[in-house]
């Protein structure tokens, strides 16, 4: 088995989250692979700046969350004319001449 070092580009995209699922099934890497990559990752969190922009797609504690949606009511089905009754109740002209063994 190689290890993800020695896919030269790739090394780079072989933990990436999106992916990382497909390469250890692909045998590329191991999941010991993965968990040796994160422990050697730096700790930058006292170096990370807030940018104080909002991210509309996280919902605060304080925020209200949306209203569930509301169920459409179905149409009611249309009432049978009087043209689509005379349809139904004639006799297939089809039908009626294979029944006479006419094809």
């Amino acid at each position: 088995m190689k290890a993800a070092s020695d896919q030269g580009y790739f090394s780079a995209l072989a933990y990436d989250l999106r992916v990382r699922a497909r390469l250890i099934d692909a045998g590329v890497i191991t999941p010991t692979d993965v968990d040796g990559y994160l422990a050697g990752l730096p700790e930058l969190e006292t170096q990370a700046e807030a940018l104080g922009i909002p991210q509309p797609a996280l919902v605060s504690a304080t925020s209200a969350p949306a209203p569930a949606p509301q169920p459409v009511a179905a149409a009611p089905a249309p009432a049978p004319t009087a043209s689509s009754a005379a349809v139904e109740d004639d006799v297939d002209i089809d039908d009626a001449a294979d029944e006479a063994g006419e094809a």
